[in-house]
């Protein structure tokens, strides 16, 4: 199966399942999202996101940026979600960016951005 791209804008919201509940020798696992974060003269050109340790991804991600100055993961800890777990950051050498690798926090089971001065990627839980 081909997994199409999909623009995000500012409001839209990626829903996901934290955790895989297939049992046995199938089960993926913890969720996971990789960020590829493209700069250009000190500025996010763009963001890559794409899903892993998922079943039935059907998208990846794009958010075009231009502006922003600061890259942050976080989640809304104020509401009782937990902080998403960036495990590892390396170079991408596909897209010559950097890879962010995150567990999402197992109370959340979706994501939002806010964009400003800083690019803020927020776990959520929906109610």
């Amino acid at each position: 199966m081909e997994i199409k791209l999909k623009i995000l804008k500012e409001g839209d919201i990626v829903e996901f399942k934290p955790k895989d509940d297939v049992e046995g020798r199938g089960n993926l696992g913890h969720a996971e999202f990789d960020f590829c974060v493209k700069w250009k003269y000190g500025k996010i050109k763009e963001v890559l996101i794409y899903p892993r340790q998922q079943r039935n991804i059907k998208n990846y991600y794009k958010i075009k940026c231009g502006y922003a100055t600061e890259f942050s993961i976080q989640s809304w800890t104020h509401k009782g979600i937990d902080k998403p777990d960036i495990w590892r950051i390396n170079y991408c050498k596909e897209h010559k960016a950097i890879n962010h690798s995150v567990y999402v926090p197992l109370n959340s089971n979706q994501f939002s951005f806010r964009l400003g001065s800083s690019l803020d990627i927020r776990f959520d839980k929906k109610k």
